[in-house]
């Protein structure tokens, strides 16, 4: 399960772009400029987070949708404390909802074909407009078998994190950069069990350099 937070959705009507190409009989339907920065803001999300390939197979998809607050909110809410927000100006849920999952297709799943469990819920906007996205395979990974030898394979990722990549031990990026790690996370939240490096690079292309994965896509080199 990964939770990520992503940005407001563009609305559905900038989303696509219809126009009829030169020497063509029919019109064709293509995503617009406007999206593809779009689906770059959401792949860089899913990279942070430590997604750097999508989920293989069925996955359910729930999604919570935050509409940015506005400066008379306090006002807003004083008129009609127990439904002020319906008059908050958002996207509806049905057209959110495609444009987000069309851009999170071939990043966070493989196809949205595959998605076979729907939740959507808008949200009291309580600052930023954003959407906050939970992404769960469906169909469990079979477990390893737990060996009991003293002969333990450290690439097979039974030892500890901190046993298989110690501090400031060297390590090469899938990019194939140089960097060096620095801290360990288990998980952003109790939903979210997966293991990720802090790493810092260390190949002097700039300073300040930092990246977050998770360890199967690195390799030790010392």
């Amino acid at each position: 399960m990964i939770e990520l937070t992503l940005p407001y959705p563009i609305s559905a009507n900038r989303y696509w772009r219809t126009y009829l190409p030169r020497g063509c009989a029919a019109p064709v339907t293509t995503v617009s400029p406007e999206a593809r920065a779009y689906q770059n803001r959401v792949r860089r999300a899913a990279r942070e987070a430590g997604v750097l390939c999508p989920f293989p197979g069925r996955v359910a998809v729930s999604y919570v949708l935050y509409p940015k607050r506005p400066l008379d909110w306090v006002r807003r809410q004083r008129m009609n404390p127990a439904r002020w927000d319906d008059s908050v100006q958002c996207m509806d849920l049905d057209n959110a909802q495609k444009v987000l999952f069309d851009a999170m297709e071939g990043i966070v799943y493989e196809n949205d074909n595959l998605i076979r469990r729907i939740e959507g819920e808008r949200a009291v906007p309580d600052g930023d407009a954003r959407v906050l996205v939970t992404v769960e395979p469906i169909e469990d990974l079979v477990e390893p078998v737990a060996d009991d030898s003293q002969d333990v394979d450290e690439a097979s990722g039974n030892l500890p994190l901190d046993k298989r990549f110690l501090v400031n031990c060297r390590v090469m990026t899938p990019t194939g950069r140089m960097a060096r790690v620095r801290r360990y996370l288990v998980g952003s939240s109790k939903k979210d069990h997966f293991e990720r490096l802090i790493c810092e690079y260390a190949d002097g292309k700039r300073t300040n350099d930092w990246v977050t994965l998770q360890p199967q896509f690195l390799v030790k080199l010392d």
